[in-house]
Order: C-alpha cells, then sequence, then structure tokens
C-alpha cells in the first residue's frame, strides 16, 4: 500500500530527505537548522585538534564520518 501514510509502520529505517519528486518540504528547514547549530558550536566551544583520524561511514548513499576524535587544541 504504497500511497498510504503508516507511521507506525514496522520495520522503518527510512529517514531520508528523499530526492526529486519526493524531496522533503522540511528539508532546506532542517539544513538551515544544522547549519546555525555548527556555527553556534564553532563559536561557543573550544578550539578542538585531532586526537586520531575520522573514520568514514560506509554507505551507497550518505557521505559522512562516523566518528571524529577530538581533544582541545594547545596551550
Amino acid at each position: 500500500r504504497p500511497h498510504r501514510l503508516d507511521l507506525t509502520r514496522t520495520p522503518n529505517p527510512h529517514v531520508s530527505f528523499g530526492d526529486g519528486p519526493h524531496v522533503c518540504l522540511g528539508a532546506h528547514f532542517a539544513r538551515l537548522q544544522l547549519r546555525v547549530l555548527h556555527e553556534e558550536a564553532l563559536r561557543l566551544l573550544p578550539v578542538c585538534a585531532l586526537a586520531g583520524p575520522p573514520r568514514r561511514l560506509v554507505s551507497n548513499f550518505v557521505n559522512g564520518i562516523k566518528s571524529l576524535p577530538l581533544e582541545p587544541a594547545g596551550p
């Protein structure tokens, strides 16, 4: 039943914003919220440096980082 919205569907692992004609209406707002969050975190948190190599997320659809070890930078 592809045309029925069922929020209780299980399993439901899909968490994408979609693309093309199926793009989520809130995708642009969510991206704006994330950009503001990152800008404020950079402004408020102490300066950090890498404490080890980043681990990439292995996916055919998402380009991302799985872990990014950090430590306080210098004196």
